[in-house]
């Protein structure tokens, strides 16, 4: 039998609410590390005329 290492290593349940919040954690970490993407002049142009037309049109 296998000698526990730590007070923790005897209290491995991991309840709902913990499994969810280690899910959350991941995916917060996944947005803070995404990068925006770069935008060329042409790309911006486009966007700008498509909201442009939004505007016009409500």
């Amino acid at each position: 039998m296998k000698k526990l290492e730590s007070i923790f290593d005897c209290s491995r349940m991991m309840t709902p609410e913990h499994k969810q919040r280690i899910i959350n954690d991941e995916q917060e970490q996944e947005w803070r590390d995404r990068k925006r993407p770069v935008l060329d002049v042409q790309e911006w142009e486009l966007i700008d005329r498509a909201l442009g037309y939004s505007l016009q049109e409500r």
